[in-house]
């Protein structure tokens, strides 16, 4: 229907690692389904576009269990929480591992391929 669902992006961290992010709106708790396999499309293309990230990573509240099970739904693995700011809110650290998504045979691949990584930070749409 092109009303948009959410935005996600990628920020460098380090040759191996980038920080990841998404936005969404109201509409992702009605869907969820095609949230998943939309992001896992968009996080295995940012992958196959970038043979040396093994990972991406953030935090995501303790108590938001929708972001956690599509977090989980995606093949994250979400870490024990840990208080961050001033107000020492918990936070849990979550990865995304290449294998998750991209599956263990092309993990091990990446090292044979010889392709241009982009830089700096990336965005997507997704409607």
């Amino acid at each position: 229907d092109g009303l948009p669902l959410m935005v996600l992006g990628l920020s460098p961290l380090s040759h191996d690692t980038k920080g990841v992010w998404f936005a969404g709106t109201k509409r992702v708790t009605t869907e969820s389904r095609s949230l998943v396999e939309t992001t896992r499309q968009v996080i295995r293309q940012w992958f196959a576009e970038r043979p040396k990230v093994s990972r991406v990573v953030n935090f995501t509240y303790c108590r938001n269990r929708l972001h956690h099970r599509w977090l989980e739904a995606l093949g994250a693995t979400i870490h024990p929480a840990e208080p961050m700011g001033t107000q020492e809110a918990r936070f849990h650290p979550f990865s995304i591992d290449r294998s998750a998504i991209m599956g263990t045979a092309e993990a091990g691949q990446r090292s044979q391929r010889h392709r241009q990584e982009p830089t700096g930070n990336t965005s997507r749409y997704v409607a």
